[in-house]
Formats: C-alpha cells, sequence, structure tokens
C-alpha cells in the first residue's frame, strides 16, 4: 500500500519513510501541501501522514480536511510535535473525524506510526451503517472500486460526465461507462420522482460507500 508522507523538516521525513519502507509500506515524501495536492492523483495513495504546521503555507489540518473531504477512503495519520491543532496551526478546527493524532514526545517507536495508517485506512473502509442516518431510499452499504470512487468525487463535486472526462484524460464514453457502473453497484437509478447522481451523493455524504 502507498503511503504519503508530507514533513517539512528533513530528518523527521527521512526517518518516517525508513520506519514505512520497513514496516512494508511504498512511500512518497513531500514537504509542502501544494506538492501533497498534486501528488494525491499522481501518487494515488491508500493513506497520508502529515505534519500539521508546515512552514508558511497551508496547513497540514487544511491538507487533511481536503482529503476527508474529495478522498474519504483515503486513511489519515497526523503526526505533530504539538498537543493539539489549534497549537500547531493556530486554527479553530478539529482534524477530521476517523484522523489518527500521534504526538512525537510521546512515540515509544517509529513504528507506531506503520500501526496509526494500518489503522486509518481499515477505519475509513469500515462499514458505518449504524454512524449514518438513514437517507430514506432503503439502501445499504455499498462497494465501489477506487476508481468508481474517484470518479464519483468529481460527480459529487458537480462536474459533468464530459468534464470529469476532460479533467481525468479519459474518453466521454470510459466515464459514462464507470458512472452507469457506479450507479448499477450503488443500487441507484433514475425514475419519474428520483435522479440516479443525487442518491448517489446522499449516499457517499452519509458514508455508505466503502472503497475497495
Amino acid at each position: 500500500m502507498r503511503v504519503l508522507v508530507v514533513e517539512d523538516d528533513s530528518f523527521t521525513r527521512t526517518a518516517v519513510l525508513d520506519a514505512l519502507e520497513t514496516a512494508g509500506y511504498d512511500t512518497l515524501a513531500v514537504p509542502s501541501v501544494a506538492d501533497a495536492l498534486i501528488s494525491l492523483s499522481e501518487f494515488d495513495p491508500h493513506a497520508v501522514c502529515a505534519d500539521l504546521h508546515l512552514g508558511d503555507g497551508p496547513s497540514g489540518i487544511a491538507f487533511l480536511r481536503r482529503v476527508a473531504k474529495e478522498r474519504p477512503w483515503v486513511g489519515r495519520v497526523i503526526l505533530t510535535s504539538h498537543m493539539s491543532v489549534e497549537a500547531a496551526t493556530g486554527e479553530h478546527h478539529s482534524s477530521p473525524p476517523g484522523t489518527i493524532m500521534l504526538v512525537k514526545a510521546t512515540l515509544n517507536s517509529l513504528v507506531q506510526v506503520g500501526d496509526a495508517v494500518r489503522d486509518s485506512i481499515a477505519a475509513t473502509n469500515a462499514p458505518r451503517n449504524s454512524d449514518v442516518p438513514d437517507i430514506g431510499d432503503g439502501h445499504e452499504t455499498r462497494t465501489l472500486s477506487r476508481l468508481q470512487a474517484e470518479i464519483l468525487s468529481l460527480v459529487a463535486a458537480g462536474y459533468t460526465n464530459t468534464a470529469i472526462a476532460r479533467r481525468r484524460n479519459m474518453s466521454l464514453r470510459s466515464v459514462e461507462m464507470i458512472v452507469t457502473r457506479s450507479f448499477r453497484a450503488l443500487g441507484v437509478q433514475n425514475g419519474p420522482e428520483m435522479n440516479s447522481r443525487v442518491l448517489a451523493m446522499k449516499m457517499w455524504q452519509s458514508g455508505r460507500i466503502i472503497v475497495r
């Protein structure tokens, strides 16, 4: 599995990479949120491990909140020297639900980082039927592939199939097939009173979609 590490301190970055690679993960490390956003698409990580304070640019918490919104299937780990998000960034924001926070001073070993990454991946892909409200359409939790989930995330952002094809450098026909198969996997379809894209978004937003 692939882990993207976002850490501006070179010593810590190297130590975390060594620990994760020893644990069997494929890794990529970047020093800033700007680099991390590019790497999300190119590296396609199963989990991200980010420091909170990343110099003068956007904070790690801003990055993690974006990951949680756009790629909810990606595990999230905070590795910080601070005891709270506010202390590290000055922002009055909590970490996204399901994010694991590790304080460097309390770690017995960097092996714990690998354990946290594993747990974060498991947490983001766990069924959450008991945690979400009934959306009124009778659907249970359903499973999508990573590609289907990525396309659905663009649907959720409001993009048309044509725009998705352009952004993903895919043919329109390929996107249409993926969207259709995704809706079929979710058990949603158009009808006289319902719209399949709206139903799929309700499932996405309520946590009823598991990504494999």
